[in-house]
């Protein structure tokens, strides 16, 4: 929709920042290599199982000639991309779409601190429905309500300031298109045009013909797509999603679609979303159980603790290194008062303590070693 304005244009998507994460910025941006280092780089990105340059029609010589003419910086990395297809089709300000990108707010913010970012939530469990059609699906219904809330929680710090975001709901955006894209232009400082609802002709440019997840993307709004799990879901999935994240249906104003609930007791993973969908046995017996994954209110004690996966990952403790050691000793506290109030404390793993590597990941091995049980087994609460 946004594509189909006449000052805006949008490509398919990137992943890039998610790219730039893992890599080193100096070795990108060394102005006696530059621009060779980047253009391994951009080439390296692959979505939909082709380099994110080709999918914007761009060869290794294309993007080495534009490169050559900028400055070493992040910012030319990406713009390179966005900016080649924006004169393409003759239009003011790009527009870079990957939904990997609500991880990376801050960073997005960092390199380009004037932009307007625009973050679109949908029912979580329409979404969980829509990730098992898939190629890459989640093994399972619960695992992607886990992946949701991954993607939501990682979102989270950023977007909660609010600063330069705008955020829209999918089922606003199917009820009233024309009142949320008036609105929506209104944030990025450009005029609604009525076009922008025929944007049959755009989505050619934001898909790729391999991509046939996304088949649909040019056809007519179909209202029938908000509430899909009020029709599709079963007693058991619509307890899983109670379990897993009625907490943020009720941030963002989603019915919990149950009727009472008793008053289950909570129980603290660590870490919650990532590591638990690869203990498929550990989900399945939490669930089964009348539990919920989430707090209630400030201040409630877990009736237990488990923690899951390797004390080395950054999911434990973050990637930031400086900050390591006092989360560490934060989640040793954590565990040593549980025990002392006499509730379960739990570290599944398959991962032997003396692997690890790391000092505050072995510290955190070691002391909860004689918690340690095998990942298959079943845990009662």
């Amino acid at each position: 929709m946004l594509a189909a304005h006449s000052r805006l244009s949008c490509g398919p998507e990137t992943g890039f920042f998610a790219a730039f994460a893992a890599s080193d910025v100096s070795e990108l941006l060394r102005p006696a290599e530059w621009p060779e280092p980047a253009i391994d780089f951009l080439f390296s990105i692959e979505q939909g199982g082709q380099p994110v340059p080709s999918r914007y029609g761009l060869s290794r010589e294309q993007v080495r000639g534009l490169l050559a003419q900028r400055r070493p910086a992040v910012q030319a990395l990406l713009s390179v991309l966005t900016e080649s297809h924006r004169r393409e089709v003759g239009k003011a300000r790009w527009i870079e779409k990957s939904p990997v990108h609500l991880a990376y707010g801050s960073a997005i913010r960092r390199y380009f601190p004037d932009s307007p970012i625009v973050r679109i939530v949908r029912d979580p469990r329409d979404v969980a429905l829509s990730l098992l059609r898939v190629p890459w699906a989640p093994s399972s219904f619960a695992e992607a309500l886990l992946y949701w809330r991954r993607f939501d929680e990682r979102g989270l710090p950023f977007f909660s300031k609010g600063s330069g975001t705008w955020t829209i709901r999918y089922e606003d955006l199917l009820q009233s298109p024309q009142e949320v894209l008036e609105e929506l232009c209104q944030f990025l400082g450009e005029a609604f045009e009525p076009g922008m609802l025929d944007y049959q002709s755009s989505a050619a440019h934001v898909t790729r013909p391999n991509e046939t997840w996304k088949s649909g993307v040019g056809e007519p709004l179909d209202r029938s797509r908000v509430d899909v799990w009020r029709r599709e879901l079963t007693p058991v999935q619509l307890r899983e999603a109670y379990s897993i994240l009625a907490d943020r249906l009720g941030h963002y104003g989603y019915d919990l679609g149950v009727g009472p609930l008793p008053e289950e007791g909570f129980v603290e993973v660590h870490p919650l979303s990532e590591a638990l969908s690869e203990y498929p046995a550990v989900l399945s017996g939490l669930l089964s159980q009348p539990v919920r994954l989430w707090r209630a209110r400030a201040g409630e004690k877990p009736r237990a603790t488990i923690y899951v996966g390797e004390p080395d990952s950054s999911d434990w403790l973050g990637p930031d290194r400086f900050g390591r050691f006092s989360r560490a000793l934060g989640l040793v506290f954590r565990a040593l008062s549980t025990r002392l109030a006499g509730r379960p404390v739990y570290w599944v793993s398959e991962c032997p303590r003396w692997n690890t590597s790391g000092h505050c990941a072995r510290l955190l091995s070691i002391l909860l070693g004689p918690l340690a049980i095998r990942s298959t087994g079943s845990i009662r609460l």
